[in-house]
Parts: structure tokens; C-alpha cells; sequence
């Protein structure tokens, strides 16, 4: 049987072309510093010292700093690869980010061209895929996308080696659904969302696979294929529980993370699909981007009188009429959108509450069905426009995809430079999310190392109005206490400080400050005799 990208013609030059596009984009990562989770999970962690296989996994993703109730092994031992190659020098880190992302790019184009059978169709996917400014914050935070770029890697090898069909002999068959199931299993290791393998490639059969399929024995054999992921993941969950024994499957959410976790059944559902419905907007048009959405960034709906409750329900309609008729007339297209719904889903906390609200890393392997959808669309407008306004109408749209994919490059080189450094990021995002209380106060951490107490005392306050309570989010409490003692107000610090030792345990610095203010004070003078 002829290889498929022979069938659709020249097959390398989508997956080469935007590889280079996203080597070219990302290259500049390479000058760029640690930030957010970096700090400790690649910087400061101890266990990334020697290439520890055993440990790794049996060992909580976040170990020895906390336990988080997450099972990544396979992210952990390359970040010990990174380490045993460079230390803890980021240009290493980066460097593997950009590698991979690069890969991902050219795996979206042969993806494309195998489901599309369209090599224009391959390029606008693989280019898209590559230019996406959404894919910032994974491919230039360190270690905040390691795991999502790891999780696509072997999830899209995955969904590739399950596309390659079910006819050809039976030793074949078998070699590309194990394949299959392995690259299945090391993507589970990468990160637990890639559990949406199984729902993607249920689709494509279901959409692409079955819709062409004449012998009844071709189905016998794809049971097999499902027989083997089941398999695979009994054992990702059988090797997760040995290791984080006692810990629950979903672990406890903090509602600043992930403020959803205060609401419950129709209200978390409505809030999840509205925090949906902005992802979408983001993979539409990413303008305003950032790294944290917690608490109080995204104002929540809490009222049956919120106009948003009307625009989902409008959106819900929308979606269901064009699934219906995509399914119908575009089915490659429509599973292209389809993945994309499915490859969210686990993150979309309505299923199940997650650590986070939302977050722009969640929408990577979700936006290889957006680019695929995408790609088969513009295909079939140029067609179309050819066939109706002649070359006239073709060059329009491809103008058209020509601006999309310049319009993310330019967007993604623009916030490649907002990750330079911890300090830049955060003090870039506050401004664009002033509500999010974790911003505000790690905002005012970063200015309080800057040697500038006045502002962070500023950003610690505007933390704290928020409304969240020390109880739960301590942080910008100990560091409106810290800002007061470096502005020498240490009158206002104590009583503070002693409010926040309920929550927290003490702070030598504060402790040793707080104790030379006590010793220098002096008693009031007596009055003298009459």
C-alpha cells in the first residue's frame, strides 16, 4: 500500500516547513532566565542532581518540596538529563522547550496530511501550529510546559501511529497499536491529561476511519488496538497509586488556584463552559494573554441574571447546529474541532475540579485540533474561492491565511520577551490581570527584592482587598508585614505579624527585626517631683 504522505505528494515539506518556523520563532527563548515553577522544580530541586530513575518514579511530580498529587516521571528524569548535561543553566532548558515544540509542529503537519489527504491543508495546520502565540507560556516557561510540550510529543506520535490505518498484515497491525499504546503510556507519565488520547482517536475512528471503511473485519481489528490502550492505562494507574500511596486520585484544590472549587453542580458547570468559552476566544485571537488567571482574575457568573448565562446557552446552540453539519459534510474538519473539545476536556474542571482555573499552557494539545480544523477550512475556502472568483478569489484567501500566521508569529515573538525573567513576567501580567490577587502578590515579592517596599506594600494591599482570607492565601499577608518592617514601620508590622503567625510559622527575618525595635524603644520619661 502506497505511504500516505506519498498518496497526498511531496509529504516533507509541511512537517520541515514548520519546524523551521518554530525554531525560528522560539530561538530567542534561548537568552532567557527561569520563572514561575522553574525556580524550584528545576533551579532549587535536589532530586534532579543524578539521573535517578527508581526514585523518579516512585516519587510525587512536586517531591521533596511538597506533595501535589501529580505523577510525571518522565518530565522529571529530562529535566535530570538537562541537569546532567548543563546544571541549572536555562539556555539547556529552553533549548530542549524550542526542540520539542519544533517536533510537535512537524508531527501537526504529517497529522494533517495523513487526515487531511491535502497538502495545502498540511501546511496551514503544521505553520498555524508553529505560529500560535497561545503556545508562548508552554514553550518559554521551563519547566511550566515541559509537560504539556512531552504529553503532545508522544500523544500526537500516538494518534499518528493509530492513523496508520488497520489493513496491511497482521504483524504490522500489531506493531502500530503497540506503538501506539506505548507512546500512549509515555504520555500518561508526562502528564495525566493526556488521558484525551483516548476520546481523540475514538473520534478519528468514529469520523475518518470508519466512514471509509468497507470490510467488516477492519473493525475486529481496531478492537484490538482499544484492547491495548485499556491495558495501558490500568497499568498508568496501578504504577501512579504504588507511588503516591494514600493520596487521592484528584488532589485537593486550593480555591485561590482554582476558584471553582466554591461553586457546585449547574454553577460550576456554567462557570466552567464560560471559562471555556474565553479559551476559545484565546485560540481565536490571543491578545491579552498571562500567566496566572487564580483568584480574582476571571469574575465568576453568581447570578441567573448575568447576561453571560445567555451568550453560553447562544454558543451552546451554535456549537451543537455547526458539530452537526460539519459531521455531515466535513467530517475530517469536524474532528479537527472535535479534538480539540476532547483534548480540553480533562482541564476544563467539569468533570472534575482541577488545580487551576485555567491556564494558557492547557490549551496546547487542544489547539492541534484547533490548527487542524483550521487548516482544513482555509483549504476548502481556496477551493472554493477558485472555483466561484477564479485566481482572484484563491489569492484572497490565501492572503488571508498568510496574515494569520504572520499576525500569531509577530504576537508570540512580542510575549517570548515578557518571559525573560521571573520579575518581568509577573510585573508584565499584573498589569494585565490587576484582580488576580496571586499577581498582586507576587508582584510585590519581585518589588520588595528590587529594594522598593513603598510599591510592594501597594501590591500586597491591593492582594489582600481582594478578599481572600490568610486562612488560605497567606502570602501577600507575610508580605505586607515584610514591606512594613523594610519601611521601618515596625509599630504597624507587629500586630500584623502576630495575626499572620496563625497561619504561618515565623519569619526570622521579621523575628530579628521586630526583636531590635522591641530593645530600642525607650519608656516614656516619669514626671519629675513637684
Amino acid at each position: 500500500m502506497p505511504h500516505p504522505l506519498r498518496r497526498a505528494g511531496s509529504g516533507w515539506g509541511p512537517p520541515l516547513g514548520a519546524a523551521a518556523l518554530a525554531l525560528a520563532l522560539y530561538a530567542g527563548t534561548l537568552g532567557h532566565g527561569f520563572a514561575g515553577d522553574d525556580l524550584w522544580l528545576i533551579e532549587q530541586n535536589p532530586f534532579l542532581r543524578r539521573v535517578n530513575l527508581a526514585r523518579f518514579f516512585a516519587s510525587d511530580y512536586w517531591e521533596p518540596k511538597q506533595r501535589a498529587g501529580l505523577y510525571r516521571p518522565l518530565v522529571t528524569t529530562s529535566f535530570a538529563l538537562d541537569f546532567a548535561v548543563a546544571g541549572a543553566k536555562p539556555a539547556v532548558y529552553h533549548g530542549v522547550n524550542v526542540l520539542l515544540h519544533a517536533v510537535n509542529s512537524g508531527l501537526v503537519a504529517v497529522l494533517a496530511l495523513r487526515i487531511a489527504r491535502r497538502r495545502r491543508a498540511a501546511w496551514l495546520a503544521g505553520l498555524l501550529f508553529a505560529a500560535h502565540a497561545i503556545h508562548v507560556e508552554p514553550v518559554a516557561n521551563a519547566a511550566g510546559g515541559r509537560p504539556e510540550l512531552l504529553a503532545a510529543l508522544f500523544g500526537l506520535g500516538a494518534l499518528w501511529l493509530h492513523a496508520g490505518g488497520a489493513g496491511g498484515e497482521g504483524a504490522h497491525r500489531f506493531g502500530r497499536a503497540a506503538g501506539a499504546a506505548a507512546a500512549f503510556g509515555a504520555a500518561l507519565l508526562c502528564k495525566e491529561s493526556a488521558a484525551a488520547f483516548a476520546p481523540i482517536a475514538f473520534l478519528y475512528d468514529l469520523l475518518v476511519r470508519l466512514p471509509a471503511l468497507r470490510a467488516p473485519a477492519r473493525l475486529r481489528d481496531l478492537r484490538g488496538s482499544w484492547v491495548l490502550y485499556g491495558l495501558v492505562a490500568l497499568a498508568y494507574l496501578g504504577a501512579r497509586r504504588l507511588a503516591l500511596a494514600g493520596d487521592p486520585l484528584v488532589p485537593p484544590t486550593n480555591p485561590v488556584d482554582n476558584p471553582l472549587v466554591a461553586f457546585h453542580g449547574a454553577w460550576r458547570a456554567a462557570n466552567a463552559a464560560w471559562v471555556a468559552l474565553r479559551a476559545a476566544g484565546l485560540l481565536l485571537l490571543p491578545a491579552r494573554l498571562s500567566s496566572d488567571y487564580s483568584f480574582d482574575a476571571l469574575p465568576l457568573i453568581a447570578s441567573p441574571a448575568d447576561p453571560r448565562l445567555a451568550a453560553l446557552v447562544a454558543a451552546g446552540i451554535g456549537l451543537g447546529a455547526g458539530a452537526i453539519l460539519a459531521a455531515r459534510r466535513a467530517p475530517r474538519l469536524a474532528f479537527g474541532l472535535a479534538a480539540a473539545l476532547a483534548a480540553y476536556l480533562p482541564a476544563a474542571n467539569l468533570l472534575l475540579p482541577i488545580g487551576t482555573i485555567f491556564g494558557e499552557r492547557l490549551l496546547y494539545l487542544p489547539s492541534f485540533g484547533f490548527c487542524l480544523a483550521l487548516g482544513i477550512g482555509l483549504d476548502r475556502s481556496w477551493q472554493r474561492a477558485r472555483g466561484r472568483w477564479g485566481l482572484p478569489g484563491a489569492a484572497a484567501v490565501a492572503l488571508l491565511a498568510a496574515l494569520l500566521v504572520a499576525g500569531h508569529g509577530l504576537r508570540a515573538i512580542d510575549r517570548n520577551r515578557d518571559w525573560r525573567s521571573n520579575a518581568e513576567i509577573l510585573l508584565h501580567d499584573v498589569q494585565v490581570f490587576p484582580r488576580s490577587a496571586k499577581l498582586q502578590s507576587n508582584a510585590g515579592a519581585i518589588l520588595l527584592e528590587q529594594g522598593r517596599p513603598e510599591p510592594a506594600l501597594a501590591a500586597f494591599e491591593r492582594a489582600i482587598a481582594l478578599g481572600v482570607p490568610a486562612s488560605v492565601y497567606v502570602a501577600p499577608f507575610q508580605g505586607r508585614v515584610l514591606a512594613l518592617v523594610a519601611l521601618e514601620r515596625f509599630a504597624e508590622a507587629e500586630p500584623l505579624y502576630r495575626a499572620v503567625l496563625e497561619h504561618a510559622p515565623p519569619h526570622p527575618e521579621v523575628e530579628r527585626a521586630l526583636a531590635r525595635w522591641r530593645a530600642n524603644r525607650r519608656p516614656a520619661a516619669l514626671p519629675g517631683p513637684g
